[in-house]
């Protein structure tokens, strides 16, 4: 989160709001309760708060899996308790939230509004999950590679919902953790976007 004060009213500061992972849920959050106090909005390969259950189950059944797989995949994804991971405690808990958003389609968040800045986007295109990881119920590399191009429409959208601009950032040869693999990338946009800001 970058910090600055407008220079035409003295004492009012806005900010900056940069989001990685579940992070990009909180920004989205945080600017939607407090509009008024954002100058921008940048979305690292975020939490996808813009996305449905309907959105979900649309990407398999593009990839050819069966809907009773579908339905069953979804209620194991949303509606099977989880066991408690106390080694691993804060993501465990965290997952459960993003869970429990995901059962009503982001519904708290959605109903927010959107400031109207600039909002910048961040997507990785290098799949990244380990062999061992990858579903036996459908293609995965497939899933990924149609995912991506349904969370760009969406997030296309998401930056057009506000009239200062923005921009859609596609970096082939990075993973989930863009600011690490292509820092400069990251560093040299959100340098742009406070130049712009005249921050």
């Amino acid at each position: 989160m970058h910090r600055r004060t407008r220079p035409s009213i003295i004492g009012i500061v806005t900010y900056v709001l940069v989001g990685h992972s579940m992070g990009g849920l909180y920004a989205r959050a945080f600017a939607g309760f407090n509009p008024n106090d954002i100058a921008g909005l940048v979305f690292i390969d975020p939490a996808d708060f813009t996305e449905t259950k309907e959105d979900w189950n649309t990407i398999f059944r593009r990839i050819g899996v069966p809907e009773k797989r579908i339905d069953e995949m979804l209620y194991a994804r949303l509606y099977q308790p989880a066991k408690v991971d106390s080694v691993r405690f804060g993501p465990w808990s965290e997952g459960q939230v993003l869970a429990a958003l995901r059962r009503t389609d982001f519904a708290e968040v959605t109903r927010l509004p959107v400031p109207n800045v600039p909002i910048y986007f961040f997507i990785g295109g290098r799949f990244e999950v380990a062999p061992e990881r990858r579903s036996t119920d459908y293609d995965h590399t497939k899933f990924f590679e149609v995912r991506t191009n349904v969370n760009i429409e969406r997030w296309r959208k998401f930056i057009y919902s506000s009239s200062k601009g923005g921009a859609l950032i596609y970096l082939s040869n990075s993973g989930h953790y863009l600011h690490r693999d292509d820092a400069r990338a990251v560093i040299g946009t959100l340098k742009m976007l406070l130049e712009n800001l005249g921050g």
